[in-house]
């Protein structure tokens, strides 16, 4: 038998009847038990002291076992339990290796295909009650006190040897598997050398494991960023991808850019959000404004890349060059005329907007990138429609005093103005005490908003998607509810809309705010190249992660 583990650990299969114990909860072999096993089949529990063979019953063979010796009509749907042989080999005579484990839960468990290998007799089933040898007679409550009593002993006494023994060598930790550990539990620099540290003087890693290197994990990275006053950029967006040994191609990835209460940021998001987000601008004590998104697109060297870009719609208008604040021709497509109120949700086709000159149709100043590598913001979208259905709530009905009731933390201001965030929009949609309190009109708006929220602006487009649309706006118009930019857009630019919206959300570049935040907080302040190319360092992976039973939710390269 070579020195290699098994596939799966023997103590996860019980001993008497040789299945695998889903719960990962294992009862030790007591005195108790093996007195019962010895009563009930005549043989004694032996193999106790090699790692080949299972040490623990599961809870059905465990309790039935008691009871039966206690003196209680219980007995085994089988007359000979499992027989364990020391395997040859890990290939073809390993019970534990051979057994495809995986994926199964308490449900299917059933349906589990034990393998036949020559180290193991499987149990000889037979439902002859008569056959069941008469039990010792103890006490029930003695005998499971006594068992119960014995296993926390076994389980308290961590200084046992016999303990030890029953399971395998300690795993050394290598270079690959500690750095990907420290990416998992996200940790600074100070803290992943402080982990490296302990496990090394617990002799837990391998040789040639260094725990210093963490000092200086950001260095090779850093050197692609540059920073010029309050910004700090990417110079050389291809050459940091070889630096993380990944292939670039830019129509794979756009160009997203936002800004938080700190900071401007600009990154790269994966086109179907398989891949990390890579980012390669950053500036603090800045505002969205078009003289910083004039800077910001010169310092990336946008034309090198022409990426799609992704944003809000203030971003996409500071982008193009469009006039600011409640203006007549806001859209960036056509010349709608937001004031006309006669005309909306009747008129569907306006005039084409041709030309960008500054100073005509509230154009302000020249676009900075093509209108046609735009795409509209489905997550803002959303927040848009129900912000515009919240507003057209009438403030005195129960709907509305609900809605308050169940965001109590929510300003006066927001709930009347219909401002939620994506988890508050999701906990709005499963309310079923929120949609029965809406009125009849209210209610088919609702309903109307939902299904387009779930079949078009998600991950998958219903083929009838058009009228699931057209539903909606019919619905806002009985309702009430004021024609903004975003519902615009679904009425006259439906076929602008990617195929799929959830490979082009703007959702991943807001959770990229969430990611940065941490390395934000770690710096203190000092947001420079250092702290980019730290981030760059975290979204790799040195080893595969599926080999895991518990995966790290953030994705890497």
């Amino acid at each position: 038998m070579s020195k290699r583990l098994c596939k799966v650990h023997p103590d996860r299969f019980c001993y008497v009847c040789g299945e695998f114990i889903i719960s990962n909860k294992g009862y030790p072999i007591t005195e108790s038990l093996k007195e019962a096993y010895f009563c009930y089949f005549k043989i004694p529990v032996s193999h106790q002291d090699k790692k080949w063979a299972p040490h623990v019953f599961c809870e059905r063979c465990r309790k039935t076992l008691s009871l039966w010796a206690a003196g209680a009509k219980r007995f085994l749907h089988f007359n000979m339990p499992m027989i364990w042989r020391e395997p040859s080999n890990h290939e073809n005579d390993c019970y534990f290796c051979l057994t495809k484990t995986f994926g199964f839960n308490q449900k299917n468990k059933d349906k589990i295909k034990y393998a036949d290998v020559p180290s193991v007799t499987k149990p000889i089933y037979s439902s002859d009650k008569q056959q069941v040898p008469e039990p010792p007679g103890c006490s029930s409550s003695t005998l499971m006190t006594n068992t119960e009593s014995e296993e926390d002993q076994i389980q308290s006494d961590t200084s046992s040897e016999e303990l030890v023994d029953i399971y395998e060598e300690p795993h050394m930790i290598t270079q690959s598997e500690l750095n990907d550990l420290v990416r998992d539990l996200n940790l600074s620099k100070s803290k992943a050398e402080l982990l490296g540290s302990r496990l090394q003087q617990w002799r837990l890693l391998a040789p040639n494991t260094r725990v210093t290197m963490y000092r200086k994990r950001s260095e090779c990275f850093a050197t692609y960023f540059k920073k010029e006053n309050e910004f700090c950029y990417c110079y050389d967006i291809a050459g940091l991808f070889k630096e993380m040994q990944q292939p670039y191609k830019p129509e794979e990835w756009r160009l997203f850019v936002d800004s938080s209460k700190t900071s401007l940021k600009a990154v790269l998001l994966h086109n179907g959000n398989k891949k990390p987000s890579v980012p390669i601008g950053h500036a603090v004590n800045t505002i969205e404004t078009y003289e910083t998104m004039s800077t910001l697109i010169k310092l990336i060297k946008y034309k090198d890349h022409n990426w799609i870009v992704c944003g809000d719609l203030k971003v996409v208008g500071l982008l193009l060059g469009l006039q600011g604040g409640n203006t007549k021709y806001c859209c960036f497509l056509c010349l709608w005329d937001s004031r006309a109120k006669e005309y909306h949700y009747k008129r569907k086709d306006w005039p084409v907007r041709e030309e960008y000159s500054p100073g005509k149709l509230n154009i302000k100043h020249k676009y900075l990138i093509p209108p046609q590598k735009i795409v509209l913001p489905p997550l803002h979208i959303k927040l848009g429609l129900v912000k515009n259905f919240v507003k057209a709530l009438d403030k005195t009905s129960v709907a509305f005093k609900h809605l308050c009731s169940i965001f109590p933390n929510l300003s006066d201001a927001k709930l009347k103005e219909g401002i939620f965030i994506g988890p508050q929009i999701k906990k709005m949609l499963k309310d079923e005490v929120f949609e029965n309190s809406l009125s009849d009109i209210e209610r088919s708006a609702w309903n109307s908003l939902r299904l387009v929220i779930k079949e078009f602006l998600g991950n998958k487009k219903n083929e009838n998607y058009r009228q699931l649309i057209a539903d909606l706006l019919h619905n806002f118009q009985r309702m009430g509810v004021n024609m903004s930019l975003k519902i615009h857009f679904l009425h006259s630019h439906l076929d602008f809309f990617p195929e799929n919206l959830g490979e082009f959300s703007d959702e991943h570049g807001e959770r990229f705010h969430q990611d940065l935040k941490f390395f934000e907080q770690n710096y203190k302040g000092y947001w420079n190249q250092a702290m980019l190319g730290d981030y760059c360092w975290s979204v790799i992976r040195d080893t595969d992660a599926n080999k895991y039973k518990k995966k790290a939710k953030a994705i890497h390269f």
